[in-house]
């Protein structure tokens, strides 16, 4: 099987992540580095419930030590996800990838997650292939109802159908044979099947919608559960300010991660108080906003001091010659390390 560059990079940070979480947890690596990875694919690993954010932290100190960069990290509750970034020399480019760590199987990351510790007894007693084509099987089916073409394969590859209905008779979830080959779901049985990977009663399903409606509409307003970042560019040149931004939203968005808010005005003191309220309210939400020059004494006293939870990076462009998107991506990195570590220490 020849590998496309991407899915190369991509099996690069998979053995980061699995050097990384080898000894301290389950893990189950689930689309990214098979033979139906895409141009555009990031990498989904699986692990158990509340093992999430740790994962990430640990998987980032493992790749800064391998010279990746730490571009953004954001935690959305049932997800926690992290965008790498490494100079390619042979494509003579920058290549970013974004890790999705599943916070276990079930909706939203609520209720008790049973299916997540069903799914890792398959790979350790009948291997990995047939786990994760169970996981992909639940995961398209509960958030897009549906099994694609591609999708058909890469559970065709891992289990067969009498494989796929033992484990749904096992672990009693609202799925029927005929279901399973046709496979789409209708609104109601998708609905069924999400409260079912919470292992949801009757009694309990009232207030299990009632908290997933509300952690659907906290992180439609804040992105993140971690710390968002201001980064204050200090360039002399706007021309070049400007082509460091285009570049850095580039690799955000091609990674498919969240693109920063850029705000690339000459002066903080120009911008009026509701604008600068409007700017930290964005790194309170767990966005990243790149700025242009600005008196750094204002945007302390606006930041430090009353919003505890927001960091000021400065990126100070002093010669033509320097790389200005490197000095940018080494400071951004170093800033996420100190921000994980921190909340690892707390």
């Amino acid at each position: 099987m020849s590998l496309s560059v991407n899915s190369i990079n991509n099996e690069a940070v998979t053995q980061i992540v699995r050097e990384a979480l080898k000894g301290q947890m389950e893990v189950l690596i689930l689309r990214g580095v098979d033979e139906f990875v895409h141009d555009a694919s990031d990498i989904d690993v699986l692990v158990p419930r509340n093992h999430s954010l740790s994962a990430l932290m640990r998987t980032a100190e493992k790749a800064a030590h391998a010279g990746w960069k730490i571009l953004a990290v954001r935690d959305i509750g049932y997800l926690a996800q992290i965008c790498l970034v490494k100079w390619d020399k042979a494509n003579d480019k920058y290549h970013a990838v974004k890790i999705d760590f599943f916070n276990g199987l079930s909706w939203c990351a609520l209720g008790r997650d049973t299916i997540t510790g069903a799914l890792l007894d398959i790979r350790t007693s009948v291997g990995e292939q047939e786990a994760i084509a169970l996981v992909t099987l639940l995961q398209k089916l509960m958030y897009s109802g549906y099994l694609s073409k591609r999708d058909r394969a890469r559970i065709a590859a891992g289990c067969d159908i009498n494989q796929i209905e033992a484990f749904i008779n096992k672990t009693e979830l609202p799925l029927s044979r005929k279901t399973l080959e046709k496979g789409v779901l209708s609104k109601i049985i998708r609905w069924r099947l999400r409260a079912a990977s919470s292992d949801v009663g009757l009694a309990n399903v009232l207030f299990w919608i009632v908290k997933v409606i509300w952690r659907r509409i906290r992180f439609t307003f804040i992105r993140s559960a971690l710390p968002g970042t201001s980064i204050v560019l200090k360039c002399v040149d706007r021309d070049r300010c400007e082509v460091i931004a285009a570049h850095f939203q580039l690799l955000l968005g091609t990674a498919g991660f969240p693109r920063p808010k850029i705000v690339l005005q000459s002066g903080f003191s120009s911008l009026n108080f509701i604008q600068n309220l409007l700017h930290v309210w964005y790194v309170l939400c767990g966005d990243i906003l790149l700025k242009g020059q600005m008196q750094v004494d204002d945007e302390n006293s606006l930041t430090h001091q009353e919003f505890t939870t927001v960091h000021t990076i400065i990126i100070d462009c002093i010669s033509e010659c320097d790389d200005d998107l490197a000095i940018l991506l080494d400071s951004v990195s170093q800033h996420s390390l100190n921000t994980l570590r921190r909340l690892e220490n707390r």
